[in-house]
């Protein structure tokens, strides 16, 4: 039977039946990595009464008190204490299954009972102390000492023409000569051929422009680009007016007249014999655009649009037809149906 922790989840596989009077009986460990660091306890209950146990391993041994009544179900939880003692972890309760009724004992003692928790965590204390006491015996031996180092010298001395260096370490001796240099103790003794005061130019000054321009090659403030930007429409702006428009319909009959307004479609659904269409200007931040539409009778209508509007070339009116016109920025088109 495998005790699976994940976490704060405890889940119980496979299916293992648990029989009176049983001593010795084990279940296998699963724990995530949450648990790595903690002491962790079971605990072990069936009916009122109750048995912690220290986990020290992968395996672990149900207490045999618990499994000395038959009927009863046994179940377990786990938590995790952190180094101070205080619990940071906890499982659900799982049930291990019901303890089965088994034969009358023989009369023979009973094993040791489960030691308490207390003594348990002694015991794992006292083995771990132990282990530590072996390697620093080990340690005091020198079983763990290193070959001795050595530590390296370096000695220069002068030569002609420069110094010669010389180590020596574990590797053995070496030595190099670094010639002297040039130019004296002067230090640089001239600048692209300049000698005594040298003068390192300066950059001039450069001019930062305060507005945006259309003839400077100045670099322009951020906050003046920003300013820009901030006061054009933003793309959403632009995709809510995309052709959108007031309706506005004229049922008006006969020789009729019409100043359009921008951003509006007029629908003329009265029985034309002329049309004179006149615009009206756009105000700040509108587009010059003007759309109408109209039905032509059995006998087409005179249709006239301001001659400032470059219409499509030959463009007249036929009876029995439907038209729309858009007209953008004093361009105009036309669809027929």
């Amino acid at each position: 039977m495998l005790a699976q922790i994940t976490k704060n989840q405890l889940a119980i596989r496979g299916n293992t039946q648990l029989v009176q009077g049983t001593v010795g009986e084990t279940l296998q460990l699963a724990f995530s990595e949450e648990w790595s660091e903690l002491t962790v306890t079971a605990v072990f209950a069936a009916g009122e009464r109750k048995r912690d146990v220290v986990v020290s391993g992968a395996e672990l041994t149900i207490p045999w008190e618990l499994l000395s009544e038959a009927g009863r179900r046994l179940s377990l939880s786990f938590h995790g204490a952190a180094e101070n003692g205080s619990i940071v972890l906890r499982t659900n309760i799982a049930s291990l299954g019901v303890i089965r009724r088994s034969l009358e004992p023989s009369g023979e003692a009973p094993e040791a009972p489960t030691p308490a928790r207390a003594d348990q965590i002694q015991a794992i204390a006292g083995q771990a102390m132990a282990l530590a006491a072996a390697v620093r015996a080990e340690a005091d031996s020198g079983a763990f000492d290193g070959a001795d180092g050595v530590s390296p010298a370096i000695a220069v001395t002068e030569v002609e023409g420069g110094h010669r260096v010389t180590i020596i370490d574990a590797e053995g001796t070496r030595s190099f000569v670094v010639p002297d240099g040039t130019g004296g103790a002067g230090g640089v003794s001239s600048v692209n051929g300049q000698t005594g005061d040298v003068l390192l130019p300066i950059p001039a000054a450069v001019t930062v422009d305060s507005a945006l321009s259309d003839s400077s090659a100045n670099p322009v403030q951020n906050r003046v680009l920003k300013s820009a930007l901030d006061s054009k429409a933003a793309a959403s702006d632009l995709a809510a007016k995309a052709d959108k428009g007031t309706e506005v319909t004229v049922s008006t009959a006969g020789a009729v007249t019409q100043a359009l307004d921008p951003e509006k479609i007029y629908h003329f659904t009265g029985a034309l014999t002329a049309l004179t269409i006149t615009l009206n200007a756009p105000a700040a931040g509108q587009l010059a655009h003007y759309r109408f539409d109209f039905d032509s009778a059995s006998t087409a209508p005179t249709v006239t649009i301001p001659n400032t509007v470059a219409m499509p070339g030959g463009f007249t009116v036929e009876a029995s037809r439907h038209y729309e016109i858009d007209i953008l920025n004093n361009y105009g088109a036309v669809m027929v149906w």
